[in-house]
């Protein structure tokens, strides 16, 4: 065992060598997540905590290969903003390093780096603060802020297209957060309302008893506040907190309600997680073209049924048969339609779409291609902590959807996407683009450029030397980087930072959605599938 150890050690002192990590003794840490030596140095002083970021990205980050086609010269980096950083560790200094200029140096470092994913967290050891860092957000605001900002700030929906025009819907099914955690509480406070009357009926009559009229003043300030959550509801208010404070409502008046006989269930911990939640819409408009919009690639364990909770009383099981409900409803439509030979093409709409779990391409893209996997595009692996130690090329198979199902590749296929859709929805992007009937076009503007993929958990680190290194929140240094590198095409490009060009370019028409909620760019693929151009 000592003999295998001594000659990875040298192994990877060799490799460090021929790769162009620089000669210092502290080229050979692993910058892993438990490697508390690799980043004590960051603490010492401001040029050391450069160093070790410099060297960590050196060893860690998966594309400098592309970086370098793309003009980054990271020994020039280091070169030129190594005295920059000494200079903060000047003693003489008459004030201390704020975190604006501490966030202004690293970020001309990092802000010229074109992956898609990293993301990079750097301590001011003289403030605390943890300071956060997003190339690609950087690079689209440059390059593409106003429509970035816009969708941010605005979600495209249907609702212009319940009663408008020529794509006029003829069938419409949607749920999400909101609506699942407003219908629970509208009816579990419409219970408590039904039930009050006949209990104060059973009441002494006021001024009998002390107790009783006591307990009929809880009794009307629970009927108060629960007229009052409905009023909010009404009202449209935020989710977030009338969840808060319905869940408040259960709490305190959970000894009345039992005494009526009330099992009052509060909102589930996990409707509060984001990363639990999903929005789904499903359409079909005039021509039978059947429409889909997902807000992430999270919809894996609200469609396994091994995933779904069966007790009712639950308001998050509710919202995942919701989930599992409006997906069916687009698939078994699409199923139907092809069937009788009456569809006429599909929509999957991406916009706004963050990405998120590779497994979920079965329920999108891959619920329309033939079962057993599609390989989309090669990857690869960083194989080392030498800068191009790069392993071999693979091809990756995408899964599809498992059980007996309509392919469909004869009638088009349009995949809607922007500026906000990242990773899976650009692979989704791809996907369309090359689908095996030739069928599949992307409409939109060219996607986010972060293609790789990522997994940030730290354990992860010591199978390829990629992932993330250092610990958030507590390293002075924190990064994470992809663990895979897509490539596309035949050349096997890296598009990182690029992104997903659309083959028929539109940008949203902003004024005719603010002014009535008209989608010109879903009007443009509905347009598309009905007229072939």
């Amino acid at each position: 065992m000592k003999v295998i150890k001594i000659y990875v050690a040298l192994a990877a002192i060799c490799a460090l060598s021929l790769a162009g990590c620089r000669p210092e003794g502290d080229d050979i840490l692993s910058y892993g997540y438990n490697d508390g030596q690799a980043f004590d140095a960051a603490k010492q002083s401001y040029a050391e905590q450069f160093k070790v970021l410099w060297t960590a990205m050196n060893c860690n980050y998966g594309i400098w290969d592309y970086e370098e086609e793309l003009g980054v010269d990271w020994d020039q980096v280091y070169k030129e903003y190594l005295p920059k950083f000494q200079a903060l560790d000047d003693t003489t200094r008459q004030t201390r390093v704020d975190d604006k200029e501490l966030e202004a140096l690293y970020g001309e470092v990092l802000n010229r780096l074109h992956d898609g994913h990293l993301y990079v967290q750097i301590k001011n050891r003289q403030t605390g603060k943890n300071l956060s860092f997003s190339p690609s957000v950087a690079r689209n605001m440059r390059e593409r802020g106003e429509e970035l900002m816009w969708n941010r700030n605005n979600s495209t929906d249907l609702h212009y297209y319940i009663n408008a025009g020529e794509w006029k819907m003829i069938d419409f099914d949607e749920t999400n957060i909101s609506m699942a955690a407003k219908e629970h509480i509208f009816r579990m406070s419409k219970l408590v309302l039904s039930k009050i009357p006949a209990f104060i009926a059973t009441l002494p009559a006021e001024g009998t008893y002390a107790a009783a009229d006591s307990l009929r003043n809880v009794i009307e300030n629970m009927q108060a506040s629960a007229n009052g959550l409905i009023d909010r509801i009404n009202k449209g208010n935020d989710v977030r907190t009338l969840i808060t404070d319905y869940n408040s409502f259960c709490e305190v008046y959970e000894i009345p309600c039992g005494m009526m006989d009330l099992n009052i269930q509060p909102v589930d911990d996990q409707m509060a997680n984001p990363n639990e939640l999903q929005s789904i819409r499903y359409a079909l408009f005039p021509g039978n073209i059947a429409y889909l919009r997902f807000s992430s690639f999270a919809l894996g364990k609200h469609l396994n049924t091994t995933d779904l909770q069966e007790d009712s009383s639950s308001v998050y099981a509710s919202y995942q048969w919701a989930i599992h409900r409006v997906w069916h409803h687009w698939f078994d439509t699409i199923q139907v339609l092809s069937k009788n030979n009456e569809l006429g093409g599909v929509i999957i709409d991406v916009r706004n779409n963050g990405g998120g779990n590779t497994s979920d391409y079965q329920y999108v893209l891959g619920a329309l291609l033939p079962s057993g996997g599609f390989i989309s595009h090669t990857m690869r692996t960083k194989n080392g902590m030498g800068r191009l130690d790069y392993g071999p090329k693979m091809p990756f198979r995408y899964p599809t959807y498992s059980a007996e199902h309509a392919v469909i590749d004869k009638q088009p296929v349009v995949v809607l996407a922007n500026v906000n859709s990242v990773s899976m929805a650009e692979i989704t992007s791809w996907g369309a683009k090359n689908m095996p009937g030739k069928n599949g076009k992307l409409i939109g503007t060219r996607t986010w450029g972060g293609l790789s993929c990522l997994i940030d958990d730290p354990t992860y680190y010591s199978l390829d030397y990629s992932g993330c290194f250092g610990v958030e929140n507590v390293t002075p240094v924190y990064a994470y980087v992809p663990r895979c590198i897509s490539m596309f095409g035949e050349d096997e490009k890296i598009l990182e930072g690029i992104g997903i060009t659309p083959d028929i370019e539109v940008a949203l028409d902003t004024a005719k959605y603010i002014y009535n909620g008209q989608d010109t760019q879903l009007e443009r693929a509905l347009q598309y599938i009905k007229t072939g151009n």
